[in-house]
């Protein structure tokens, strides 16, 4: 193998880990540019009287931030109603696949 070509397979090589780590998370590029995405992730899970209105919450689920006991109570209960959803259609499922062919007649 020429030197050339191990040169280009290196640069490869490192191009592609450089893409890896900036798809990944690891590194941001260009660097030295600060962005305001610390403080969405930082943001307390509680409740407040002053927060913005948000989409109305679904199925039987509380509000997207929610940390109280009742509205993890709630979340709880909306988990089992779906998880019984489930149970059912994986029973219904079950019985379909155990259900006998029926004879025709032409």
């Amino acid at each position: 193998m020429s030197s050339a070509v191990k040169w280009v397979i290196a640069l490869l090589v490192v191009v592609a880990a450089v893409w890896l780590l900036w798809y990944s998370g690891w590194v941001k590029l260009p660097l030295g540019q600060s962005t305001d995405q610390s403080a969405a992730i930082n943001q307390a899970a509680t409740s407040t009287a002053n927060a913005t209105p948000q989409a109305a919450p679904t199925n039987g689920m509380s509000a997207q931030n929610d940390a109280s006991d009742a509205g993890l109570a709630q979340d709880a209960a909306a988990i089992d109603a779906q998880a019984q959803g489930l149970s059912s259609d994986a029973s219904n499922i079950d019985a379909s696949l155990n259900d006998k062919p029926v004879t025709q007649a032409y």
